[in-house]
C-alpha cells in the first residue's frame, strides 16, 4: 500500500497552485527544537486520528485520516478528501506564525502572573509556549477534521478540498459562515475533551508544575490556556474592517467566532461538570483577552471596536442571532441522528 506521505506529496505537486512544493520534509527543518515540536505534534495528532471512534465522527464512514505539513509560501490549512486517505494539512508558514505568537505569550511576565505559573516549578521554561502552540494547532486540525466529517459543502472546491484562509475579497455566504461556526464549535468540543478528560490533562499539569492544584483550580488553568491560545490566534487572522454585505463573508467576524466558542465551552462544561457558568461572565475572560495582545496594536484595537460596534447595532444583532440560530440547528440536528 502506498504510504500516505507519498500520496499527499504527489497530490500537492499535481493539483496545488504555485507556491506549494509538496509535503514538508521535517528532517530538513534547521532548528532542532522546532523539528522536535513538529514531529511530536504530528505523532500525537495521527495517534489521536487513528484511535478516532464513531462518537467523534458521528458515524461517518471514511478512509484513514493523515495529518501532515506542506512546504509552501502561504499561510494556510487544508482538508483534502481522497479515496485512500482524508488529509488534514497545515503549511509551514502557518505553523511558524502560530509558534511565534505562542512564544510571545509564553515569555510574557503578565501571562505568567495571570495563569499563576512559576518558572522554577516547570519542567522547562519553554513548556508554556509549547503547550499554547499545541492547543492552537490542535484546534486548527480539529476545525479541518470537522469540515470533512460534517460534510460541509458551502466552500468545498471541485477537487474535494477545503482551503481555510481565503483572500479578503473572496465571496462566501451565510451557509459558509454557519459551517465555519460549526467547525469552530465542534473543534472546541474535541480539544476541550482532549485537554481536560484525557491523560493529557495530568501530563500538562506536571509539565506546568501545577500537579498539586485542586481539581477546580486545575480546570481553570487549562481552560484559561485554551482561551488565551485561541484569542491570540484569532488576533492574527481578523480583517481590519468588516466587508459589507456581511452575507457575503466567507467566515464570521472574529468577535462572533469567539462568542460562539465561549457558548460551546459553557455547554461542554455544563455537560461534564467542569467549570460553573459564572466563570464565563467573570473578569477572567476579559483579562485573557488583554493578555492575548488584542489591545496592544492601535489599528487592531480600532478594528476590533468597529466590529463590536457593528455587531451591537440592530443589523449586527440580527446577523449574529441568525448565524447562531442556524449553527445551533445544525448542531442539534446532527445530535438527533446519533
Amino acid at each position: 500500500m502506498i504510504p500516505p506521505e507519498v500520496i499527499l506529496d504527489r497530490h500537492v505537486k499535481e493539483n496545488f497552485p504555485k507556491g506549494y512544493s509538496g509535503k514538508l520534509d521535517i528532517a530538513q527543518v534547521k532548528s532542532p527544537s522546532f523539528r522536535t515540536f513538529l514531529e511530536g505534534l504530528q505523532i500525537e495528532t495521527n495517534d489521536a486520528l487513528r484511535s478516532e471512534n464513531a462518537n467523534a465522527s458521528g458515524g461517518v464512514v471514511h478512509p484513514p485520516f493523515h495529518f501532515d505539513y506542506l512546504d509552501a509560501s502561504s499561510t494556510n490549512a487544508h482538508a483534502i478528501r481522497l479515496a485512500e486517505y482524508w488529509f488534514i494539512v497545515l503549511t509551514l508558514p502557518l505553523v511558524v506564525s502560530v509558534t511565534d505568537v505562542s512564544k510571545a505569550l509564553g515569555r510574557s511576565q503578565f501571562v505568567w502572573q495571570l495563569l499563576g505559573l512559576d518558572v522554577d516549578a516547570m519542567q522547562h521554561p519553554d513548556i508554556l509556549w509549547g503547550y499554547l502552540g499545541q492547543i492552537k494547532l490542535l484546534f486548527l486540525t480539529s476545525h479541518e477534521y470537522t469540515h470533512l466529517i460534517h460534510r460541509h459543502s458551502a466552500r468545498r472546491e471541485p477537487n474535494e478540498m477545503w482551503t481555510e484562509f481565503l483572500p479578503q475579497d473572496a465571496h462566501g455566504s451565510i451557509e459558509s459562515q454557519v459551517e465555519e461556526l460549526d467547525a469552530d464549535g465542534y473543534a472546541a468540543y474535541l480539544v476541550l475533551a482532549f485537554l481536560l478528560r484525557s491523560e493529557r490533562r495530568e501530563r500538562a499539569l506536571i509539565q506546568l508544575g501545577r500537579q498539586n492544584l485542586a481539581k477546580r483550580d486545575a480546570d481553570e488553568l487549562i481552560m484559561s490556556c485554551f482561551f488565551l491560545s485561541l484569542m491570540a490566534f484569532f488576533r492574527t487572522r481578523w480583517a481590519e474592517t468588516i466587508k459589507l454585505p456581511v452575507s457575503e463573508l466567507t467566515h464570521p467576524p472574529v468577535p462572533v467566532r469567539i462568542d460562539y466558542v465561549i457558548q460551546v465551552a459553557k455547554m461542554w462544561c455544563g455537560q461534564f461538570a467542569v467549570l460553573e457558568e459564572s466563570w464565563f461572565t467573570s473578569p477572567r475572560l476579559q483579562h485573557l483577552f488583554h493578555a492575548a495582545g488584542l489591545s496592544d496594536d492601535r489599528s487592531r484595537t480600532t478594528a476590533w471596536d468597529g466590529q463590536v460596534a457593528f455587531l451591537k447595532s440592530t443589523e449586527g444583532e440580527h446577523y449574529r442571532n441568525l448565524l447562531f440560530e442556524k449553527a445551533n440547528i445544525m448542531r442539534r440536528g446532527r445530535a438527533s441522528t446519533l
